[in-house]
């Protein structure tokens, strides 16, 4: 019986720091006790389903992984839709299990507080072959029991979906086909299985299955653990073939089949408003275009037939991005200059024998296999569940009632909180001002809601199973802004240094060296606004130099009612980052007075300017909304919403580093230890952690030379740099500066680089050669933060994001300016702030021709 009212145990076979001691797996931990009555081997989102199923009965259940968390393996490299189940072969077992799924999808969602959204599909014929092909498809959709599909005429499908391919010839639209938030979908399911008395084993593989004949059979993992049990369900995906090898199951033939997927910026979404389909083949759903739960588009996947060992190859590739890129462009060409932000890959287990390979009482009474279940395991997850344990029944002698004090649902609370923004509701901000400490500014999340995942993953959290519950990580910029951040709220969590915190467990430890810092900081209590007023001449965003320069030029004409808001704790921006140290590489520039500052030493001197001012200052403020025509922002902070308003508005955002995505010339794994430079400063400066010892830096400009040097003073051997192009971007005068710290190696790289690693960084391919390191550094090529100018309807361009300006510091609307490095471009500090003083002067030059018909008068 499972224990009534009870919590299930979670342990991980993690040692050490990083895992909690009192969940720390050892040899001896089910010596004591009666066997389990279930063992879910495999913690993906069928394991999940089933987990939860089980656990509305009256059973002891136990659900294993190799893993250190939940869908961490084919269930998170998905394209997220439920499917309506039109195309599946009519009469089996899939198109059984979709069909019944797809029905109790909007109820469960709602149950479970997992995002879902209907948004239908559009099924594209390119040809007139394909376009022969519509009628049997909607044919075979009716033999599904789905019998809403429409055909329809290449005018219609224009009208639905006004950016697709002008050669369209005509469409089938499936109304029914829906998007979800594929990582909250596994996380519902345990997190409900645990409520009711599941346990949870984390990082143990199990390797064989002893006295399987018996009516008790024996999980055998590392360290001697054995996990006795009466029924095992083999729902490993990809590792079940090795597994039915020890229990002498029946044979069938497995292998991976990789997915590659790219994932475009959020800007992106008002061209496709639902699923584009190709016309399928007898091997592949095709490659699709799709919004996403998330508010980006997606794109993909392939279908890459990898062999059977190499069930660990999420690598992506040149000729995989190519094609899926092709083939979105081939529906909707727009999508040719939009920016993509991220690409991954997933793994499906491809069967040979048959999707949705089930087998029953598999070589040994009690034993239960699952294989060949690929892109609808999602959709299926929660019928299949129900019809495992419905074959078990009558099949295996599972015998069990109804557990009356379970529970099936998730409180209110748990909707995630970007689907749910909590600084949304005054009272949850008014009770917990960290719902307003924004620590993600791509996607808003907040420490709050940080420290909510955090309090929902007893034992051990990683950077990954944040980013799958909160979207921390996810956002255009790719964690740089918020990695470390999260990274110091783990360590601070857990009481653990930050050397200790992993990306995805043991073996991923997101940096080389250093205890950091994981003492909680001082957050002062939150005060009110600084001021009770809502409407500003002026209302500076970004209070880093070229932000101060406007303020300070403000001043000095005269300007009065000037707000300066940012979302940091302190002034300065990313110059505020750079500590003062003996040593250490001083790197901003004060040309007025011919020197090289150490970037406190900079900001402090701008910082006594601005303290002769009378500027209102909002910091841990961060915008999250603008309207062009009404000059009006959307403020959070710990102290509540604030909506302010201004006769001009200047954005000095500042820039940040492209993505690896965004350079478009790096592909392969994506494991822990691969930062930006900012991420370097505030792990050497701020946490005084060394983040590598052996480090690459792709980028070879004046801020990859920095990196280079800055590493160097703290321990770090020589870095690697390199860049595609025949010499260093960095000009002569600037490398001789850094020589006096570092010396780098430069390797000029032909094609792409790979990073070929799936824990942690232990090299990258540069042409045909590998050079060693322990973390990577991607330097250099600034791109605008120009978010804030697009969400308020100004003009930005695309691909490189670049303000559309009528004057140097004018942006394309009346009233609109930019200051510093949102124009685009590399430049100093200094020089941010002397463009701060011209902004201020197109602004004062603004506001005097404002008001010269009112003055007049």
């Amino acid at each position: 019986m499972n224990r009534a009212n009870q919590r299930g145990q979670i342990w991980f076979n993690w040692s050490g720091p990083g895992c909690d001691p009192i969940h720390q797996l050892v040899a001896d931990s089910f010596s004591i006790g009666r066997p389990y009555d279930v063992a879910i081997i495999g913690a993906g989102v069928i394991g999940c389903a089933l987990a939860y199923q089980l656990s509305q009965y009256r059973l002891r259940t136990v659900m294993i992984d190799k893993a250190f968390d939940v869908g961490e393996g084919t269930s998170k490299g998905n394209s997220a839709i439920i499917h309506s189940g039109f195309d599946a072969m009519p009469g089996s077992l899939e198109s059984q299990l979709v069909t019944s799924a797809s029905r109790q999808w909007p109820e469960l969602a709602q149950k479970l507080k997992i995002p879902f959204k209907p948004v239908s599909a559009l099924m594209l014929a390119f040809n007139e072959e394909q376009c022969a092909q519509l009628p049997a498809l909607r044919e075979k959709a009716l033999a599904n029991g789905v019998d809403d599909l429409e055909t329809v005429s290449a005018e219609e499908a224009k009208r639905m979906e006004p950016n697709i391919a002008a050669g369209v010839l005509g469409g089938l639209v499936i109304p029914r086909e829906s998007i979800v938030d594929p990582f909250t979908t596994s996380i519902a399911y345990a997190e409900v299985a645990v409520e009711n008395g599941v346990d949870v084993v984390f990082g143990l593989a199990v390797t064989d299955i002893d006295d399987a004949e018996a009516v008790i059979k024996f999980l055998v993992g590392k360290k001697g653990v054995r996990i006795p049990a009466r029924y095992v369900i083999n729902a490993c995906g990809l590792g079940s073939r090795q597994l039915v090898d020890t229990y002498h199951g029946e044979a069938m033939d497995i292998n991976p089949r990789r997915g590659q997927f790219v994932v475009y910026d959020r800007d992106s979404s008002h061209l496709v408003s639902r699923i584009l389909l190709p016309i399928p083949t007898t091997k592949t759903k095709g490659m699709l275009v799709s919004p996403t739960i998330f508010g980006n588009l997606l794109a993909g996947p392939t279908a890459e037939d990898l062999p059977p060992d190499q069930i660990h190859s999420t690598g992506t590739t040149p000729e995989g991005i190519s094609a899926v890129l092709a083939s979105a462009r081939q529906m909707c060409p727009a999508l040719a200059d939009q920016p993509v932000i991220a690409t991954y890959a997933g793994l499906r287990c491809n069967c040979a024998q048959g999707s949705y390979w089930m087998r029953f009482n598999d070589g040994h009474p009690g034993i239960v296999t699952l294989s060949g279940i690929r892109s609808t395991g999602l959709t299926t997850s929660i019928s299949t569940a129900q019809y495992v344990i419905q074959q078990m029944t009558e099949q295996c002698g599972l015998a069990f009632e109804k557990n009356n004090e379970a529970v099936d649902h998730r409180p209110e609370t748990k909707w995630p909180g970007w689907w749910r923004q909590p600084f949304d509701n005054p009272e949850r901000l008014a009770e917990r001002p960290d719902y307003g400490r924004i620590v993600c500014s791509c996607e808003n999340i907040s420490r709050g809601e940080l420290q909510d995942a955090l309090d929902s993953c007893p034992g051990a959290a990683t950077l990954d199973g944040l980013k799958r519950r909160t979207r921390v990580l996810t956002g255009r910029c790719q964690g740089f802004n918020c990695c470390v951040p999260t990274a110091e709220m783990i360590s601070q969590h857990y009481k653990i240094p930050l050397a200790s915190v992993t990306k995805c467990g043991p073996g991923s430890e997101f940096i080389a060296a250093g205890d950091g810092r994981h003492e909680p900081p001082s957050i002062p209590a939150p005060g009110p606004l600084g001021t009770t007023q809502h409407h500003f001449r002026v209302v500076v965003v970004g209070a880093g130099p070229a932000g101060i320069g406007t303020a300070v030029g403000l001043a000095k004409d005269g300007i009065s009612s000037v707000l300066l808001v940012d979302r940091a704790p302190e002034i300065g921006g990313v110059p505020a980052k750079f500590e003062v140290k003996r040593g250490g590489v001083p790197t901003f520039v004060a040309w007025t007075r011919g020197r090289v500052l150490f970037g406190k030493e900079f900001v402090e001197r701008l910082a006594r300017e601005l303290r002769q001012t009378n500027t209102d200052i909002w910091l841990e403020s961060q915008v999250i909304d603008a309207d062009k025509e009404t000059r009006s922002l959307k403020v959070v902070s710990p102290r509540g919403r604030a909506e302010i308003s201004a006769d001009a508005v200047v954005i000095a955002c500042g820039a940040r580093e492209k993505t690896r995505s965004e350079r478009g010339w790096i592909v392969g794994d994506r494991p822990a230890r691969q930062f930006f430079t900012m991420q370097l400063i505030e792990l050497l400066d701020g946490c005084h952690a060394l983040p590598m010892q052996r480090p690459a830096i792709i980028g070879s400009d004046l801020i990859a030379y920095s990196a280079a040097a800055k590493l160097r003073t703290a321990g770090s051997q020589e870095a690697i740099v390199c860049d595609r192009s025949r010499r260093p971007a960095a000009r002569l005068l600037e490398r001789l500066y850094f020589g006096k710290w570092s010396r780098p190696v430069w390797h000029p790289a032909v094609g792409n680089i790979t990073i070929a690693d799936t824990l942690r960084v232990t090299g990258i391919e540069v042409g045909h050669h590998r050079q060693g390191c322990d973390g990577i550094v991607f330097s250099g090529e600034l791109l605008p933060n120009s978010e804030l100018i697009a969400a308020a309807g100004l003009g930005v361009t695309q691909p490189d994001r670049l303000p559309v300006r009528r004057g140097r510091n004018e942006l394309s609307e009346p009233g609109w300016f930019i200051a510093g490095a949102v124009s685009g471009g590399l430049h100093g500090a200094d020089w941010c702030y002397r463009d701060g003083l011209r902004a201020a002067s197109a602004v004062s030059q603004y506001l005097k021709a404002r008001s010269a018909p009112s003055a007049a008068m």
